[in-house]
Formats: structure tokens, sequence, C-alpha cells
């Protein structure tokens, strides 16, 4: 297991004690708000009119609330799980240090599974009767019962593997091959395997600007790639650019004002 995969299986673990410590939390919150429930009788009403209606109603207000905190937090404890359980789904990422070798393999399967699928096409194209298809297809190394659902015919009346069932196997052969080359290339050019640098966009907590990080080090290299973008920012509110008062923008209304009445004269 190299960096990465320690990296994801620590994420993974982290979804799933968060899943686990607000499942538990959900549980307590329950049971809370069903022993507060308990201390009502069945059937009880309000008391309209008594002393006791204000504090009864507020007593179950309390009562509704938690309950509503505990499925709340039960569904946040199914959100994590759900994280938990795509971690790592995603393909291979490139920076996964050996990725070169899991997209080198993936495409090795590519390779053997399109070429299977158009044996397979031939095999039944060979086959006069549905045994001889049966049997050609079984003689590929597949069983009796994967050989019957290949020859069922799909939604568009296809027996075997169909046309874009074939041009797709393609397209992902040629886009693995693709991510290949980009990583060769990435690798080439940094003398090695070369890693993903991408910024990092940290919250803006002295000021209005927005801060840029890169993970590379080193003031020369920082100043090359960030120099330009300090000479020329500008401040950042409520997400949006704040651009300075211009003589024109003053102005502009009452231009728009003459040139409405100049038009209609």
């Amino acid at each position: 297991m190299n960096s990465y995969e320690e990296k994801q299986e620590a994420r993974r673990a982290r979804y799933e004690e968060k899943a686990s410590r607000l499942r538990d939390e959900a549980h307590r919150l329950h049971d809370q708000a069903h022993e507060m429930a308990s201390a009502i009788p069945f059937g009880q009403p309000i008391l309209v009119g008594h002393h006791s209606e204000g504090r009864d109603r507020r007593y179950r207000d309390r009562i509704h609330n938690t309950f509503g905190k505990a499925f709340a937090t039960m569904d946040k404890a199914d959100y994590y799980e759900e994280k938990a359980a795509k971690v790592g789904s995603g393909g291979i990422s490139s920076d996964d240090p050996d990725a070169l070798d899991k997209l080198n393999d993936k495409l090795e399967t590519l390779r053997r599974r399109h070429e299977f699928m158009k044996a397979a096409n031939a095999a039944i194209r060979k086959g006069k009767t549905p045994e001889a298809k049966l049997t050609n297809l079984m003689a590929l190394g597949v069983s009796e019962g994967e050989a019957q659902d290949i020859l069922k015919p799909d939604c568009f009346g296809f027996v075997g593997f169909a046309p874009y069932s074939l041009q797709n196997s393609n397209a992902n052969i040629r886009r693995v091959e693709q991510r290949i080359r980009e990583l060769e290339r990435a690798a080439a050019a940094d003398g090695g395997r070369a890693p993903i640098h991408r910024p990092r966009y940290p919250p803006a907590a002295q000021g209005p600007r927005l801060p840029l990080v890169s993970h590379q080090k080193g003031v020369g290299a920082d100043a090359e790639r960030f120099g330009p973008l300090r000479r020329h920012a500008r401040p950042v509110k409520a997400g949006r650019l704040m651009s300075k008062p211009r003589f024109g923008g003053f102005f502009l209304p009452f231009l728009r004002f003459y040139s409405f009445f100049c038009v209609r004269g």
C-alpha cells in the first residue's frame, strides 16, 4: 500500500468513525425524546386555560425538537456512511504514485475484453443453429450460462455484443491510452514521476483578499507564478470583485437619461 492508498484508507476510516459517532448520538437523542414523551399519559390532551398549558406546550415542543434532532443526526450518519463507501471508487487518480502501473493493467484488461467481444461475435456468426452458436461460445472459455446470456437479444434486438458496445469499448481503450501518455509526458518533463501541483484556496481570514497558496516550495517559484496576480488583485467581498467607482460611472445614469430624450426627439 503506497502513501496515496494510505491516505484514502485514513479518509475512509475518518468517515466511518464519524458515521458511527453520529449514529450513537442519534440513538441517544431518540431514547431521550422517548423518555420525555413517556412522562405524558397516552391520550392526555393539553388543558387549555389551565395554568399548566404554557408549560405543557413548551415541554411537548422540546419532545418534538429532540425527535427532529435524532432523525437529522441519523441522516448525517447515513451521509457519512455513503461517503466512506465511495472513497476510492472514483477510478484511478493521477495523484496515485502507482497510477501508471494501474492504468497499464486496466488497459490490458480492456484490450482482452475487447478481443473477446470480437471473437464472440465471430463465433455467433459462424454458428448456423442456436446449438452451434452455444458450442462456439463455450469453446472460447465461457460457461454455458454466460454463453446463453450473450445469445439473449438486447432491447434493440442485437444478439451477442452490439456495435455500440464495441464502439464504447474502443473509446474506453483510447481514453486510458491518452491518460497514460499524459502521465508519461508529465513524468518525462520532471525527470521522474511528476506530482500534480494544484493551488489551494484557504479562507481569507486576514482581509478581503483571496489568498492563493501553492504546494511547491521556494520564494522564486511562488513570486514568478503569483506575482502578477498579487500586483493586479482587487478586493473581494461576498464572492464578488469590488471595483472602485470611476468618473464615468457617476454620470452614466444622466447620460442614459439624456440619450433617451434625444432619440425620442
